[in-house]
């Protein structure tokens, strides 16, 4: 290769916007496996000459005597399809150019309401705090209907336990009846037997009197069970009272803008098992 065939390959049609890079490559791809050894090693060459310096210019080297390494037809074909991809180039500038404009706008309005809601924070942080009052007093009306609410449920509760109270001293009346009743006809029929007996021979004494021993330790032991559950329930039910006290939340009262706690107890009257009075 000669400074004269360069010369010559410089007055070469060549499209605008030629790739070079890229031309070699769709040519390599289009060339036969056996003749892409040649063709590579004379790009090599071409290389190592500009390098150099004995050839002024690698790619009009390359276009003076790449047809004798691959053919005219596969060259042309290339060529054509270079100068394609060249055509469509300044539109895909354009497009690149309105996608980094568009880009550009879409930065400037997120930069615009950025610095809009930065402006209004600090206006809203140097007005003045005129929804004070109007919270306070929702906060107050919000306390006075938790109030409510908890005097309600405690009047509920309240009520209930007094009416199991009433329920449970009712059944223990009504047991301790039957057991009066029960120890009267006892009773009753121990003298109707101590008549009997002073009227009959003695031949039976023996054996009345264990009966009527017997039946009145029968009576005793009712009586002992009966008072047993009678203290049992009354346990349970101030155990229940108990364990409803401590589960009702507490509720802070407002007073002057100022927040304090109820305490939500109240005092167990003692019952007779406890020591005290009755429940």
């Amino acid at each position: 290769m000669n400074v004269a065939q360069v010369n010559d390959a410089r007055t070469l049609r060549q499209p605008p916007e030629f790739d070079m890079q890229s031309f070699l490559l769709d040519v390599n791809k289009s060339m036969p496996t056996a003749q892409r050894g040649p063709f590579t090693k004379f790009i090599s060459k071409a290389q190592d000459d500009r390098r150099s310096g004995r050839i002024p210019s690698l790619t009009a080297a390359i276009l003076a005597n790449g047809p004798r390494y691959v053919g005219d037809a596969i060259w042309s074909a290339a060529m054509r399809r270079a100068g394609e991809k060249a055509a469509t180039a300044p539109a895909q500038q354009q497009r690149h150019l309105r996608i980094q404009t568009r880009l550009a706008q879409l930065l400037r309005q997120q930069k615009e309401a950025h610095d809009a809601a930065m402006h209004r924070a600090r206006e809203k942080a140097a007005a003045p705090l005129t929804v004070g009052p109007l919270l306070l007093a929702a906060q107050k009306q919000k306390h006075q209907q938790l109030q409510l609410q908890q005097a309600e449920r405690q009047r509920q509760e309240k009520e209930a336990h007094a009416q199991q109270r009433h329920s449970l001293h009712l059944h223990v009346q009504i047991q301790l009846a039957q057991l009066q009743r029960q120890e009267k006809e006892a009773h009753d029929a121990a003298m109707r037997r101590a008549r009997e007996k002073a009227a009959a021979p003695l031949t039976v004494g023996p054996l009345l009197l264990a009966a009527q021993q017997q039946k009145q330790q029968q009576l005793q032991l009712q009586q002992a069970q009966l008072q047993r559950q009678q203290k049992e329930a009354h346990d349970a039910a101030k155990q229940q009272k108990q364990q409803q006290l401590q589960l009702q939340p507490q509720v802070p009262a407002i007073i002057d803008g100022n927040e304090k706690k109820t305490e939500n107890t109240q005092p167990l009257r003692k019952s007779k098992y406890d020591g005290g009075g009755e429940a």
